[in-house]
């Protein structure tokens, strides 16, 4: 496979700078190689820091006023790269290979990407490509029980927004009366430019017709239930057609600049910083009288409307609803006030940028990413866990660098985690007060093999059952049994890796705790051949038009979308799950 093609701009107050030694030699200011953006945070238990990206300019004598006047301090900075129109030529859409059960007449539609909210950014969808002339796409599903009488349908669902209100459905594509393998071929009208398309599968009439059973009705021993069912999987839709795709590395704005001259070059050089809001954001102060109780959705809009700042936050219901108790904000920086709520939720506190609403902060509920790890049952029941593929991001061993580092220590170790949280009530003299209380979560067995290893968090919760929730939650992500991966280089010059994926670990929305498989490891790799990991902060940097990508990768031991208690396979029994942990089932899939 070749290296792919990317084109990479950086933008000063909107305008490309320019990055060719034929614009040095015309006179004008140009971008030397080196270009470096840092993001993210270094252990599971940590606030990200603000991103800062890092480059510098070659200026012409005649030019060092522009050049100066270019990186004047407050001037927004982007940063975007995009693919040659070749690079991408097929792109999975939908891929569902689990079962799914039809007991209603309602069409299963599956977009390439979640609902969002409506007026959210759509960051989870910013890089799926829309519609284009040309493009085809190839849908496909294997049905493995079909009600008698029962016809299955496949149409496009077609979507202008990722809002589902706007998503409509389009004439069937193929029909089947049988179980198998449904396939059919997609090429869009104009009218449908621009937009997404997803995949609708119907089953109608769901279950037999009474005049269709061929036997007496006393012959049947199954309900009606039993009967009005069907049964899909491996479903799939597969967009085909070459495409241009864009991320966004970095915005921000320009906080440092330095002059020097360079004798190998003959000119100056310009060295220029640039950070996110959030260092912005840290020297903004807010405060006045004293803040209500009030739920962590409502702090986050009453602290940013208190500051001189346009951004929007975007946190998860889950989190949003949680009540924090009343506080006195006095001459505290904005970027605080959002730490102190990100921690008291804990949430994880991430800037971002959207091609459309530019920078926005996001609350991220780690109970939400997805669990990559399966549990599995050999041939003779014993109960064992495996890394599952479905929703993760394949990156081959090959592309990344020999030379890294596996760590395993104890320096986010928690036995024992405590929460202070604040109750307020009306004194006898009928004026308010508050008390701390603190709740503790520990684990008895790793204290008896570990000892003490306390970790502290003081929030604003005013309830203690959250206060309870987010120990507990603390705990069970400070727990041992996973290996950090400090920095491991992904080299694009090699061409193990495809456009698309480069694209999911550059850009700064999809990027963000992106789950990642990384297969065909070495043998001394822990958890060889394939081990699952969260991204959560790297070191990029562009030269001679390749992105070399310093990942900071942390374990992918979460509880995300875990299976349930009830949903454990029947055949599991305690002999065969002696290998296995509470802790190891916690952050497992089915």
């Amino acid at each position: 496979m070749n290296p792919p093609d990317f084109r990479t701009r950086v933008l000063i107050a909107g305008t490309p700078v320019a990055d060719s030694a034929r614009d040095l030699a015309l006179g004008s200011p140009a971008i030397l190689d080196g270009l470096t953006i840092r993001w993210g945070r270094a252990s599971r238990l940590d606030q990200p820091k603000p991103s800062t990206a890092t480059l510098t300019l070659a200026a012409p004598a005649a030019s060092v006023a522009q050049a100066a006047e270019l990186a004047a301090p407050g001037q927004a900075l982007t940063i975007d790269t995009t693919t040659g129109a070749d690079q991408i030529t097929h792109t999975s859409l939908v891929d569902a290979p689990s079962p799914r059960m039809f007991n209603t007449e309602a069409p299963l539609i599956l977009p390439p990407a979640p609902a969002q909210p409506e007026g959210e950014a759509p960051t989870a969808w910013d890089l799926h490509p829309v519609h284009q002339r040309g493009a085809t796409y190839r849908a496909s599903c294997t049905i493995t029980h079909l009600p008698i009488g029962s016809t299955v349908r496949i149409a496009p669902v077609y979507m202008p927004t990722p809002w589902a209100s706007t998503w409509q459905v389009g004439p069937d594509m193929a029909t089947a009366t049988t179980s198998g393998t449904l396939t059919a071929v997609l090429e869009p009208d104009d009218t449908h430019i621009g937009q997404w398309v997803g995949l609708a599968i119907r089953v109608d009439p769901l279950g037999p017709q009474w005049m269709s059973l061929a036997q007496p009705f006393s012959t049947h021993t199954q309900t009606f239930a039993a009967l009005a069912y069907a049964l899909a999987q491996d479903i799939r839709l597969v967009r085909s057609g070459a495409l241009a795709s864009t991320a966004t590395v970095f915005d921000g704005r320009i906080t440092d600049a330095s002059l020097t001259w360079d004798d190998a070059l003959k000119m100056a050089r310009l060295a220029i910083t640039a950070t996110d809001s959030a260092a912005e954001h840290a020297n903004i102060r807010i405060g006045g009288e004293p803040w209500p109780q009030e739920s962590a959705q409502q702090r986050i809009a009453r602290a940013l409307g208190s500051a001189p700042v346009s951004i929007p936050a975007y946190i998860d219901p889950e989190k949003a609803g949680l009540t924090l108790a009343p506080i006195d904000v006095d001459s505290t920086s904005l970027a605080q006030v959002l730490r102190d709520i990100a921690v008291s939720t804990g949430s994880i506190l991430w800037i971002a940028s959207h091609k459309t609403i530019g920078e926005y902060y996001r609350f991220e509920n780690l109970a939400k990413r997805r669990a990559l790890y399966a549990l599995r049952l050999a041939a003779d029941g014993t109960a064992y866990i495996d890394p599952v593929s479905h929703g993760a991001t394949r990156v081959p061993a090959s592309a990344i660098r020999r030379s890294i580092t596996v760590l395993r220590d104890t320096s986010d170790l928690a036995t024992s985690v405590s929460v202070t949280w604040t109750e307020t009530s009306i004194g006898p003299d009928g004026k308010p007060t508050s008390a701390q209380h603190t709740e503790t979560a520990r684990n008895h067995d790793l204290i008896a093999y570990r000892g003490y290893r306390s970790t502290s968090i003081t929030t604003t919760l005013a309830r203690a059952e959250d206060a309870n929730r987010l120990a507990a939650e603390t705990l069970a992500r400070s727990a041992p049994g996973g290996w950090t991966i400090p920095e491991a280089t992904l080299d694009t010059a090699t061409g193990a890796l495809d456009a698309q994926t480069l694209l999911v670990l550059l850009d700064s929305n999809t990027r963000i705790g992106t789950p990642i498989l990384i297969s065909d490891t070495a043998a001394w790799v822990p958890g060889s051949p394939t081990i699952a990991v969260y991204l959560d902060g790297g070191a990029y940097t562009y030269r001679d038009g390749r992105w070399s990508l310093g990942l900071q990768l942390t374990r992918a031991a979460v509880p995300g979308d875990s299976i349930p208690w009830k949903a454990l396979p029947p055949a599991l029994d305690y002999p065969h799950a002696a290998s296995l942990t509470f802790a190891d089932l916690s952050s497992v899939t089915s």
